[in-house]
């Protein structure tokens, strides 16, 4: 299958086909940008990164083949359509650097277009607020001080966050 050539160009719509199936069917081992860090590697499931010089320099043939055949303990994914393992195979090449002008987009879709950076910027706003408050209490109360006030809000903050598990999760007292 090395020899197979990509009958796919590296379209926008190649490429969002290709992040939907990988993200469907290789993120949990090799990770959101193809690194091999992947939620099952923590569980002990080794997966090699994508991003080596190694698999760089493999063709596109031999990538298509390892999704449809897997290998080692890799699963075979036969169960993906062709054309749409070949956009796979676009898109861990945008991972890789390979598609010039073209950088891989590996936000999720949720994410996407929302208020994530809104989310960041509010972040940001309470963390100064926050240098703030313990810069005026260093200088009132010194060291101990500030230390003191932070360790009662982040007990607050526990508590509150105890709390709120207990109403999303229904197991809560009363």
């Amino acid at each position: 299958m090395s020899s197979l050539p990509n009958p796919h160009a590296p379209t926008k719509e190649s490429l969002d086909n290709g992040r939907k199936y990988f993200q469907i069917n290789c993120e949990v081992c090799h990770g959101r940008a193809g690194k091999g860090d992947g939620t099952a590697v923590q569980y002990g499931m080794p997966a090699p990164s994508l991003l080596t010089d190694i698999t760089k320099n493999r063709t596109d043939g031999y990538i298509y083949g390892m999704i449809r055949n897997g290998r080692g303990l890799m699963p075979t994914y036969d169960r993906i359509e062709d054309m749409d393992r070949w956009d796979v195979v676009n898109y861990i090449r945008a991972l890789q650097g390979k598609i010039p002008g073209v950088v891989a987009d590996t936000s999720p879709a949720e994410l996407r277009g929302t208020a994530y950076g809104f989310f960041n910027l509010l972040g940001g706003i309470a963390m100064l607020a926050a240098s703030v408050i313990a810069g005026g209490l260093w200088d009132i109360a010194g060291p101990r001080g500030t230390f003191l006030a932070g360790a009662g809000f982040a007990v607050i903050a526990l508590a509150g966050l105890l709390a709120l598990r207990g109403k999303i999760t229904g197991k809560g007292a009363g």
